[in-house]
């Protein structure tokens, strides 16, 4: 079989969806039947068809179910059902910040959404921040310079763990930027609370911006060769919070350490204080 015959055998609306329903779990006829708006006689000939590309198979049990083959061609039918439910956002934005094996996984995120007002956007990444109670892990190439404060708050109520990648070019010449420091009663505490030298890297350029915690998850791509602010991927549902905390650990390992920025900037303002 090619794929001018794979796609054409799928290509029938009913067929692809008992192919689908035998994705799902084994089934016999009778279960396909009631479950599906199809006669029987008509379910017989695609299950025959279905079976002669050896993309299901009918076990000793008498259910259906599908082939190894056919499992390895569910898990590319989920990713262009998703990619095609929002097929402007995947059309218009930079997606090789994603790597392959993250990419092939997309299908999994059924309840994906995309938003495109810059504004729900921003009070989105914003009240994730707020709600968390467990960990907070962002990439970002900007600050909110109102919501470092709150971060300061939580590390100070409850045991959370922040996790940040930043732009380079965030930063100055082996310092912090002052408006950092600005935003916190006691910075050098914060530094040392945040343990900044474990839970803060940077990028020389980030091409996408994110922010995952228990609450939730937000991711903003490239477009035009910038993050695109107006236009995020974001969902509350466990697989998108999982996808997009392996995506953070993936350039996590890629990013650099901090230290060298953090270390003279800790010892000026330490000096100050004694």
């Amino acid at each position: 079989m090619n794929l001018n015959e794979l796609f054409f055998e799928l290509s029938h609306e009913g067929r692809y969806d008992i192919f689908k329903k035998l994705c799902e779990n084994k089934k016999r006829h009778s279960q396909l039947n009631k479950e599906l708006n199809i006669t029987g006689p008509e379910i017989t000939r695609h299950l025959k068809r279905l079976s002669k590309k050896n993309l299901i198979k009918k076990g000793e049990d008498g259910r259906y179910g599908i082939t190894n083959i056919g499992g390895f061609f569910t898990r590319v039918l989920d990713f262009f059902e998703v990619a095609l439910n929002h097929i402007d956002f995947f059309n218009t934005h930079d997606f090789s910040p994603i790597p392959q094996h993250l990419l092939v996984r997309i299908g999994e995120l059924k309840y994906l959404e995309t938003n495109n007002k810059t504004l729900e956007n921003i009070d989105y990444w914003s009240n994730l921040i707020r709600e968390s109670e467990d960990y907070i892990w962002a990439v970002s190439g900007q600050f909110q310079h109102s919501l470092l404060p709150v971060v300061e708050k939580k590390i100070q109520d409850q045991s959370i763990e922040i996790r940040g990648i930043v732009d380079k070019n965030l930063l100055k010449t082996h310092t912090l930027p002052d408006e950092w420091s600005k935003q916190f009663k006691d910075p050098i505490a914060f530094y040392k609370n945040i343990k900044i030298f474990k839970n803060i890297k940077y990028m020389d350029n980030l091409d996408l911006s994110l922010i995952v915690c228990d609450k939730g998850a937000i991711i903003f791509l490239s477009r035009d060769n910038q993050v695109d602010y107006s236009q995020c991927l974001l969902d509350i549902h466990p697989s998108f919070i999982q996808w997009t905390k392996d995506l953070f650990e993936w350039h996590w390992n890629k990013a650099k350490e901090f230290r060298p920025y953090v270390r003279k900037e800790m010892r000026g303002k330490q000096k100050k204080n004694d």
